[in-house]
C-alpha cells in the first residue's frame, strides 16, 4: 500500500501549502482518494494457516503467497488490490486473498509453495497452479477461466 500512499500524500501536501480556495477541495480529494485505496483492500483477505478448516466446501479463492522481503511480492501487491475490487464488483464468486508465506508456513507447505509470488485458484479441492504473467489482465483471465 506504501506505493499507493506515497504519490497520494505527496498531493495533499502539495494541496495544504496552497494559499488558494482549490485547497480544501483538493484536501477532500486527497481523502477520498485515501478512503478508497482503503476500501479496495476490504477485498483481499488476509489468510493464515486455518485457511483450509475454516473455507466453505463451495467457496472458490484465488490467493497469492507473498513474502515480506520479495521485491516482485510487492510490485504485485498493488494490482491484486485492483483484482480483489474488480471481481468483487463484477458479482463474482472468486473470493481474493493472500498469506505471507514466511508466516504462515503450514499454508504455504499445503500448496507447494516454492517461490514467490504464488499464485493459486482453489475450487472444490483442487489447486489450480497460475503460471502466466503477472499482469492484472492475465489473471483476470485466469480467473474467470477457472474459476468459472
Amino acid at each position: 500500500m506504501a506505493a499507493v500512499l506515497t504519490p497520494m500524500m505527496a498531493a495533499v501536501l502539495t494541496c495544504l501549502t496552497s494559499t488558494n480556495t482549490a485547497s480544501s477541495v483538493c484536501l477532500w480529494s486527497g481523502a477520498l482518494l485515501f478512503l478508497f485505496t482503503l476500501s479496495a483492500s476490504a477485498f483481499v483477505e488476509e489468510l493464515d494457516d486455518s485457511f483450509m478448516e475454516n473455507k466453505g466446501p463451495d467457496e472458490i479463492w484465488l490467493i497469492k503467497f507473498y513474502a515480506p522481503w520479495c521485491t516482485f511480492c510487492k510490485q504485485l501487491d498493488p494490482v491484486w488490490h485492483q483484482i480483489g475490487s474488480e471481481l468483487r464488483s463484477h458479482g463474482s464468486l472468486v473470493q481474493v486473498g493472500k498469506s505471507d508465506a514466511t508466516v504462515s508456513t503450514g499454508l504455504a507447505k499445503e500448496f507447494r509453495v516454492k517461490n514467490y509470488p504464488a499464485i493459486f485458484m482453489f475450487k472444490k479441492n483442487v489447486k489450480y497452479t497460475y503460471l502466466g504473467p503477472r499482469t492484472k489482465d492475465a489473471i483476470m483471465e485466469f480467473a474467470d477461466r477457472v474459476g468459472g
